[in-house]
Order: C-alpha cells, then structure tokens, then sequence
C-alpha cells in the first residue's frame, strides 16, 4: 500500500507551515510512523530547520541538488528542498514527484509530508493535484479570512478536484501585545463551526527559539535545553496539542497507526 501524500499550503507567506509540518513529522515518527518529509517550497526554511549548515551546503551544492534524502532520526527522512525547485519546468516537476514517491517506497513511509510553498506555481499546482489530502494551516488574522475565499474559488479551478483534508488554525494567542478583536474572533469561530476544521494549535514564540537552537521539536525539550519551570509546562502541553492532531489528521485520513498510541511523554 502506497503512503497517502498529505500537503500543507497556504497562498500566504509566514502562515506557519514550516513549524506545523517539523512538529506532526517528530509527532508521527514518536506514534510508529515512520515518515517522509519532502518540502518543496524554494524557500527551503523547512529543510533549514531539519540540518544544519554544514548539511544545507552538501545538499545544495550536490550535482544535482536535494536529490538524496536526508535520514533525520528513527523513522523520520526529509527530501530537502532549495532555490532550484522554482525553476523546473514541466518535466522536472514530474521528476520531482516521481522522486518524492520512490524515496517514500525506499523509506518504507506510512506517511509522506509535502511543504508547499505559497501561490498556485506550476510546481504546487501539480503536488495539490497529487496529494490524497491537502491541509491549510492558517493564522487567526483578517487575511486569513480573505484567504479562505480566494482559496476557494482557486481550488474550484483546478483542472482536477483538490482533495481538502481541513483547515487548522494556528493560534497565536500567547503574543499579548498583538489582542485579538472581538470581532475578527467571532467571524474565525464561526467559519471554525464547519466540518473541515481542526483542533486549533497554539504557538510558543520562546519555545519555538530554544526548540530551534536545540533541533528537537518543543515537546522534546528539555531542561538541558533551556526549558525551565513554565516552559517545561509549556512544552509539556504542545506534546499534547501536536499528538491530538496526529491522530485526528490519522482518522480523517484514514492512516492505520502500527500501535495503539500511548500518552505523550516528556523526557526531563
């Protein structure tokens, strides 16, 4: 059975993809999963988050480049990305599918990740048409809301139909100096009563820094880490958070788990 292709877009830039799709990789791979991560964004800043520099320059000065997969730790892989995915032409697009799927069979994958960048290029125009299942991770602004129409309508334009999983709102609630109006609340919750929403994931700007300086995610910190007192708490709650939606993405996508999931653990 092949692993299903799950997609992560936005046509936004800075909507939070990267940081979702590093922590559901670590989350899956903790859950049996064993799982490819292929970003194709050009940015490449999911890649950047997975290895570090002296990694980044053997992949990108490879002949040709991020063509080889990048074992991470047990049960995780990543297909890195960089500056020359924005410019293949309809050939090295399918090439590059192609690849994404034999490295996912060589993986033996349970689950292939797919970071796409934003806009509708000819490049995430033919990975939304491959997925089994496309998630939009949004922030809770106003051009959130605007975006969710002009994904709409976008989608329906496809040549072929998007297969849309959900949307999952990205809270950034913790930022006490940017307060959420009561109103822009109101319309998100309201939109959130549809089916394809999911739980929401709150975001840790301090954590995230130490979790990025550590390369772990945040509920893999430590206090060795820096993760001291109300961080190791905070830590301790996105382990949760990101487990939840694991399997709520699992169930709606039909992914058998190898293992019955046993509670989430911190190490100390």
């Amino acid at each position: 059975m092949n692993a299903p292709l799950i997609a992560f877009f936005n046509n936004r830039v800075a909507a939070g993809k990267s940081t979702l799709v590093y922590h559901l990789a670590w989350m899956y791979a903790d859950l049996g999963v064993p799982v490819l991560v292929a970003d194709l964004d050009p940015q490449a800043r999911l890649t950047a988050t997975f290895v570090d520099d002296e990694a980044l320059e053997e992949v990108w000065g490879a002949d040709p480049p991020c063509t080889r997969f990048q074992v991470i730790g047990e049960g995780l892989a990543l297909l890195p990305s960089g500056i020359h995915l924005s410019m293949l032409d309809e050939p090295g697009i399918r090439n590059r599918l192609d690849l994404v799927r034999s490295a996912a069979e060589t993986r033996q994958a349970g689950i292939v990740l797919m970071n796409l960048g934003p806009g509708f290029d000819p490049l995430n125009r033919a990975a939304l048409l491959a997925a089994d299942h496309v998630l939009v991770p949004l922030p809770p602004d106003r051009q959130s809301l605007a975006t969710l129409a002009v994904l709409g309508d976008a989608f329906q334009a496809m040549p072929e139909p998007v297969r849309l999983l959900g949307y999952i709102l990205l809270r950034r609630s913790v930022r006490l100096g940017q307060p959420m109006s009561t109103q822009l609340w109101s319309a998100i919750q309201l939109l959130m009563s549809g089916p394809e929403w999911f739980a929401t994931i709150r975001e840790y700007p301090g954590l995230l820094s130490l979790a990025h300086e550590a390369r772990r995610p945040t509920f893999q910190l430590k206090p060795g880490d820096g993760a001291m007192a109300s961080l190791l708490k905070a830590a301790q709650d996105t382990g949760k958070e990101y487990r939840t939606l694991a399997l709520a993405i699992a169930s709606r996508a039909k992914l058998e788990l190898p293992i019955e999931p046993s509670p989430a653990r911190i190490s100390s």
